[in-house]
């Protein structure tokens, strides 16, 4: 039992180490070529913080465990709504602009129901189907939202953004690590060798994530299913819960509620999108996942809408108040 949460702690430690660097060296070269901020935030930095649910859900599918891949992005999604965003609304109440009203929040319900429709969830005795074709409409849909997110960020910089990037600004765009040897030649072989690093600690730390949580299903006696939707999700979750968190903290609600939509869009579209291009997914799953799963959703465009300005914290209350309540209703099972 030991060696299993070694396993599982030491592949989560990899993935969350090698998405951070691998984000950092993917600025770094794209700063070194002048590839505009815009761009990079809005795939880069984006990919980025869906990078342990794309990972996880690719090494389960490639493994042929439907499970694992589904359970992540599902859990993963109720958790960063009703957990993530539940703890940083009770932080400081977050602000609802026009837009998260009107097409952000929009986006990740519509990404919720057309996942729903698409693998015939609650018309078929709650067994889950995704074939390749359902895989390569989410991978079309999240192209779109990314595509979407990159025209409302230049409409954004137009109007807020005159001032003309210096060599000196440009320089404190990039990441720490390679800010000393910016400008110099050996900035790119360097970045390249820690992108290549990075992925290699993906990869592996996604198969001893995995299979840490597999053995860990085995022993304890339970699914793989509601390993993945719980403890897979939680650790898969841990940089939207960082970043939103500490977003809060510094009263950025801009950060903490978009880096919410965000993920969870490209949770649904890339990770479950495809790994149901890698390998058809089908499980039967606890109707308790599927619910929250909608419910979730369903309550965060509502709230977005009867809202004025802000997500109160009363919101987040609830929300955290029904996260416990799926892990409730899941052990009870």
């Amino acid at each position: 039992m030991i060696l299993t949460i070694i396993k599982l702690t030491a592949g989560l430690i990899c993935i969350l180490v090698g998405a951070n660097y691998l984000v950092d060296s993917s600025v770094a070269i794209a700063k070194r070529f002048n590839i505009p901020d815009m761009v990079i935030g809005m795939t880069l930095v984006a990919l980025g913080t869906s990078a342990p649910e794309i990972v996880v859900s690719f090494v389960g599918a490639a493994g042929g465990s439907s499970d694992i891949a589904i359970g992540n992005v599902i859990g993963s999604n109720i958790c960063n709504i009703l957990l993530v965003l539940g703890l940083a609304t009770l932080i400081f109440p977050l602000t609802i602009t026009s837009e998260n009203k009107k097409v952000e929040i929009p986006c990740v319900l519509g990404a919720t129901l057309l996942v729903l429709i698409l693998s015939k969830s609650f018309f078929n005795g709650f067994s889950v189907e995704l074939g390749r074709l359902s895989g390569f409409i989410l991978l079309l849909a999240g192209v779109a939202f990314l595509i979407y997110s990159y025209i409302i960020t230049i409409r954004e910089q137009s109007r807020n953004e005159q001032d003309i990037n210096t060599d000196k600004t440009q320089e404190q765009a990039i990441p720490k690590l390679f800010r000393k040897i910016y400008n110099k030649r050996i900035l790119v072989p360097i970045a390249s060798g820690v992108f290549i690093i990075s992925c290699l600690l993906l990869v592996w730390g996604g198969n001893s994530f995995v299979e840490g949580a597999k053995e860990l299903a085995r022993r304890i006696g339970m699914s793989e299913m509601t390993i993945a939707a719980t403890i897979v999700a939680v650790g898969t979750s841990l940089p939207e819960l960082a970043t939103s968190v500490a977003a809060a903290f510094k009263k950025n609600s801009g950060i903490a509620l978009g880096n919410i939509v965000g993920s969870n869009v490209l949770n649904i579209c890339i990770a479950l999108g495809g790994s149901a291009l890698i390998h058809p997914l089908k499980t039967t799953i606890q109707t308790s996942h599927l619910l929250f799963f909608a419910l979730s959703a369903a309550l965060l465009f509502i709230f977005a809408i009867v809202s004025r300005i802000k997500f109160h914290r009363i919101y987040g209350l609830l929300f955290v108040s029904l996260y416990i309540a799926y892990i409730i209703s899941i052990a009870a099972h």
